[in-house]
C-alpha cells in the first residue's frame, strides 16, 4: 500500500486552490478553514459572500442582557445570555433573575441583543418567555426590527409581567439578522 502525500492542489488554472499546513489547517481559496477530529472551524474574521447558498458565517458566544422597566425603577437583576449565529440566523437564550425590582412595573425591557435585528419585513420578531421560579407563567417578547432590544409583557397585549422578587424569565427564539 502507498501513501500519497499532497501539500497543495491546483485548480484547472494552474492556481492553488487547496493547501494543507502541517498542523493540520486547510486553506480553501486563501480562506482558513481548521479541520480537527471531524470539526470545521470558520476564520475569526468573516470572508463575505455574495452567493446566498455559500455558509461563509458562524459564530457562537455569551452576551449580558441589560434589564429596564417600562414603568419605574429596577433596582437590581442578575442576567445571561447565549447565542449561535448561523448565516443570518441568530438563536439566541437568555435568562433574567429579578432579585430586587423595586418600584418597577409594566414591561420589562430588555437591550444589548448580540446583532442587530432586520426584522421580518420591518416588523418586530416575536419570542417566547416563561416565568421559571414560581408560576410557570407564559410571556411573550417583542424585539425590535432594526435594533438591539426589545420588551417583554404578557400575552395579552401591553400588559405587565410580574415584578416579583427572584423570578426568573428565561427566553428562546430566533430572529434574522443583516
Amino acid at each position: 500500500m502507498s501513501v500519497i502525500k499532497v501539500n497543495t492542489i491546483q485548480n484547472a488554472n494552474g492556481t492553488t486552490a487547496l493547501t494543507f499546513a502541517a498542523n493540520g489547517q486547510m486553506t480553501l481559496a486563501n480562506t482558513p478553514l481548521q479541520l480537527t477530529s471531524g470539526q470545521i472551524k470558520f476564520p475569526a474574521t468573516k470572508n463575505a459572500s455574495s452567493d446566498g447558498n455559500t455558509l461563509d458565517d458562524y459564530e457562537e458566544g455569551t452576551w449580558t442582557p441589560i434589564a429596564s422597566a417600562a414603568s419605574g425603577s429596577l433596582t437590581a437583576y442578575v442576567s445571561s445570555g447565549t447565542y449561535t449565529k448561523i448565516g443570518r440566523n441568530c438563536l439566541v437564550t437568555f435568562k433574567i433573575q429579578l432579585t430586587t425590582p423595586g418600584t418597577a412595573s409594566g414591561g420589562l425591557i430588555v437591550d444589548g441583543f448580540p446583532f442587530t435585528c432586520t426584522g421580518l419585513g420591518g416588523q418586530q420578531v416575536i419570542m417566547m418567555v416563561r416565568e421559571g421560579a414560581a408560576t410557570a407563567n407564559i410571556y411573550h417578547f417583542y424585539l425590535n426590527s432594526g435594533g438591539t432590544g426589545g420588551r417583554m409583557q404578557s400575552l395579552t397585549g401591553d400588559g405587565p409581567i410580574s415584578w416579583t422578587t427572584n423570578y426568573h424569565y428565561y427566553v428562546v427564539g430566533s430572529y434574522p439578522t443583516a
